[in-house]
């Protein structure tokens, strides 16, 4: 199987401008072995320290498309995304930086991180190690594999006692003694039942609401899509966004861009902006436009006038659901032998603007980036 793209990629981060041991990949061997198995835009997980952040993002910042999630908050894990296209072929690079975390679930602090040579690259060590292959697993509710259990256990008989000791504390203020002892039998040789992975995701939860409460839960709330969660290409959740059709569309092409979006895994709704006297129309438009946004769905609004959207549509709310308008520029239908609708500038502005509410530092974002798509909104104007 073909996976230079992966190997490239692997390589790019490992010539990135950052000390050693500021840096590593996650998942282990057997984690890193199975992705550069795996087909598609499949993420590979980092850890950076939080000095070294921008630095390496710096390395990353002319491949990629942009930032499409970043969360800074210290209550929660602090990750960035990154979308690498081109010869990387949309990879994504996923990187956690200071305390490692599930949720707002501590699992290893900075402080306790250490990091060793690995065969493809940098990698964690000691009981961070162990907190990636063993509890983060549990914490979410599944079992790790053999491979994965074997490799925590020699993380954790190499690490030193002072660590152990030092982690050990830290879990137990965080998930509980019980659970603590339980971590300790299954790194002295005892299996993961269903039962562990129940009690450990409870656990999850409760210590992701002692530590992050209600007012981290509201911050969060426009991640939380009510309808169904559907995995994009890029193995995020679809969000919603506005796609308004300036002036008139041939039936051909108005299919093909449903298509277009089908294929990435949106779900669509196609609406038509009612005459500006309508007020039963205007009233059933914007109903349908607030359960469109509450459902993650792409919305394809129709307006042959163009000027009745500007001034009353978008002024009335589409912007405080949807984000201000971005601009995707089509090809006049007939004036190239190319297709009339650029499906890559449709599937990376789409992603951008899908992906506007797993931002949460605009300004953090340009920083690490070094690009304007940070600033896509929710809304596209499709110019054909």
């Amino acid at each position: 199987m073909d996976n230079e793209p992966k190997r490239g990629l692997l390589a790019l981060l490992q010539g990135a401008a950052v000390p050693a041991g500021h840096w590593a990949l996650r998942g282990g061997e057997t984690g890193l072995a199975k992705w550069l198995e795996t087909e598609g835009g499949k993420d590979i997980d980092l850890w950076v320290g939080s000095e070294a952040l921008e630095a390496f993002c710096a390395s990353l910042s002319h491949a990629s498309v942009g930032v499409v999630s970043l969360e800074n908050d210290p209550r929660w894990l602090r990750h960035v995304v990154f979308v690498m296209p081109g010869e990387y072929a949309g990879q994504l690079v996923d990187i956690s930086f200071g305390d490692l975390k599930v949720g707002a679930t501590l699992t290893c602090r900075e402080a306790l991180v250490t990091t060793g040579v690995g065969p493809f690259g940098p990698q964690l060590t000691g009981v961070a190690a162990v907190s990636d292959l063993l509890l983060r697993k549990l914490l979410r509710g599944k079992a790790p594999n053999d491979n994965r259990l074997q490799e925590a256990r020699r993380h954790w008989q190499a690490a030193s006692d002072e660590q152990r000791e030092a982690w050990l504390r830290d879990l137990d203020d965080t998930i509980g003694s019980r659970l603590v002892g339980r971590v300790l039998s299954h790194l002295g040789g005892s299996m993961v039942t269903r039962r562990d992975c129940f009690d450990f995701s409870l656990a999850a939860i409760r210590s992701s609401w002692r530590f992050g409460g209600p007012g981290l839960l509201w911050r969060r709330r426009r991640r939380m899509v009510l309808g169904r969660r559907q995995r994009t290409l890029l193995k995020r959740p679809v969000a919603s966004v506005l796609l308004h059709l300036c002036g008139k569309w041939e039936e051909d092409r108005t299919i093909n861009l449903v298509a277009a979006l089908k294929n990435l895994g949106a779900t669509v709704q196609y609406l038509n902006v009612p005459p500006r006297r309508s007020l039963l129309g205007r009233c059933s438009l914007a109903m349908n436009l607030i359960r469109c946004w509450l459902l993650g769905k792409v919305v394809i609004l129709a307006d042959e006038s163009d000027s009745s959207f500007n001034r009353s549509v978008a002024a009335r709310g589409t912007d405080t659901l949807f984000g201000a308008a971005g601009t995707i520029r089509l090809r006049k239908a007939g004036t190239s032998a190319e297709p009339a609708i650029n499906e890559k500038e449709l599937v990376e502005q789409y992603y951008l603007a899908a992906h506007r509410w797993y931002i949460d530092e605009p300004g953090l974002a340009q920083r690490l980036c070094k690009h304007e798509s940070y600033k896509s909104q929710g809304t596209l104007v499709v110019e054909g």
